[in-house]
């Protein structure tokens, strides 16, 4: 089986990405930002399971004789909640995903799979 070769900058990019991602997925100053993300996907989970979205009516004063009613349906709603919750699992999946790119390609090196030029 021929060896696979990998350039220096290609592995030193590797290594720099997986940094950046342990660092916010373990490091404390990220922490806040780690909990908003998780609090809001527990927010979403909760409202769905829960029932608890439903439409939404404001009404709004322009002048004394004029008055604006804005209607978001209950499935616009759910819908924008689905994509927030996507774009979150997805964005902790991608930190996840370059942490471990780094772990098998290091075990790749070890095991002469692969060579770093």
């Amino acid at each position: 089986m021929p060896k696979q070769i990998v350039s220096k900058e290609k592995y030193d990019e590797t290594e720099n990405l997986a940094r950046v991602a342990k660092e916010f997925l373990e490091e404390e100053r990220f922490q806040i930002v780690r909990d908003l993300l998780t609090n809001q996907l527990n927010y979403i989970e909760s409202s769905i399971l829960n029932n608890s979205i439903t439409d939404a009516r404001e009404c709004v004063t322009i002048t004394d004789k004029i008055k604006q009613t804005f209607f978001r349906p209950k499935k616009e709603q759910i819908d924008e909640l689905v994509g927030q919750y996507k774009l979150i699992k997805d964005f902790f999946a991608s930190l996840d995903y370059y942490v471990n790119s780094l772990a098998t390609l290091e075990k790749a090196v070890e095991e002469g799979k692969v060579i770093v030029r």
